[in-house]
Order: C-alpha cells, then structure tokens, then sequence
C-alpha cells in the first residue's frame, strides 16, 4: 500500500516519493509494489519482454531492466536488475504524466530489443540466457558444443 492511501484519517500524507510512486502506477497495470522506508519498488513483468523495475526515492527514480547474475560456483542465475536511466533532480517531480509515461515506454522497449529468437531452438530468450547473439545457452551446448 502507498503511504496516504490507507483506509484510516491517521494515515501520514503521502511523502514525496509516495506520490511520485503513486503516479507511476497507472502506466504499470499490475506491477508488484514494494514499499521501503525511503523507496517504493515497482516490479512489472520482470519475467517477460517488456520487464521493468522502478525504484521512486524523494529524489530520483531509476529505471532497471530484468537480469540475472551468474554467481561464482553454481550454473543456477540468481534473478538481478541493471540500471537502464536514472532521472533525478528537484524537478521530478513536476515531470508530467506523459513524461513518466515515455520514460517508462522507453524502458519497456529497450528490455524488448534484448530478446531474440534462438536460430536452433526458436524460442525468444533475452540476453542473458544467450551466447554468440542468436544461439541460447542450451542450444549452444546442445550445437555448438559449448560447456557451462
């Protein structure tokens, strides 16, 4: 729950990242909000295509595309994010909702352009799960002889 949207009149007025996160909300239908003391955390489709995680803080908010990262001593990814932008300042807050809007659009189509199509397997895999550009991890053992 965002801060100032409870149900009780002793609620706290919402801080400035509340509201912040309050306003990115509608353009993530669904997302999975987190909220910190001093950050609010809004996972979207962070398994899919069009994945993005928004950090909101008082002064800036990040924009972070869906990773994994492949932890020393095990062949398991462990789920992560990179940053992708980061808009900070005293004006973020006056930046319009069409403003949030395409930044989070812009977002959403860069994690889009890192999926690609398999040329074995033909499945559509991101990134980090591929090897050599078009070949996934498993095709690339598979084909190419590749040991993980």
């Amino acid at each position: 729950m965002l801060d100032g949207q409870g149900d009780h009149a002793n609620d706290p007025p919402p801080t400035r990242a509340g509201t912040l996160a309050r306003r990115l909300i509608a353009p993530l239908p669904g997302a999975e909000v987190t909220r910190g003391r001093d950050v609010y955390e809004l996972g979207y489709d962070v398994d899919g295509e069009e994945g993005v995680l928004v950090l909101v803080t008082a002064e800036a908010i990040e924009l972070r595309l869906p990773t994994v990262e492949w932890t020393a001593g095990s062949h398991a990814p462990v789920a992560s994010s990179r940053l992708w932008r980061r808009v900070e300042g005293l004006d973020i807050i006056d930046l319009s909702d069409e403003q949030l809007v395409e930044l989070l659009e812009a977002a959403k189509q860069a994690r889009a352009d890192e999926w690609t199509t398999c040329r074995y397997c033909g499945e559509r895999v991101p990134v980090e799960h591929r090897l050599n550009g078009d070949v996934c991890h498993s095709c690339a053992s598979k084909h190419e002889g590749v040991v993980f």
